[in-house]
């Protein structure tokens, strides 16, 4: 389960630096990771608790490299 938590975050992260905050949704989630969106509310319910996972994920990272 852990795999596709990091997929769905690192497609989070992705569209975050393309599109910025507007163009993270969840059916752009989706379509970038192959899940339906029911799959997605299983792993992230709500937009906001996506919002937070990647947020951390790239606090994270910026922790790392810095």
């Amino acid at each position: 389960m852990e795999d596709r938590r990091q997929q769905i975050v690192n497609a989070g992260l992705a569209i975050l630096r393309e599109e910025g905050l507007p163009g993270l949704t969840q059916p752009r989630i989706c379509a970038r990771t192959g899940l339906r969106q029911r799959h997605l509310t299983y792993y992230y319910p709500t937009r906001l608790d996506l919002l937070n996972a990647v947020t951390r994920a790239d606090i994270e990272r910026r922790r790392v490299t810095a």
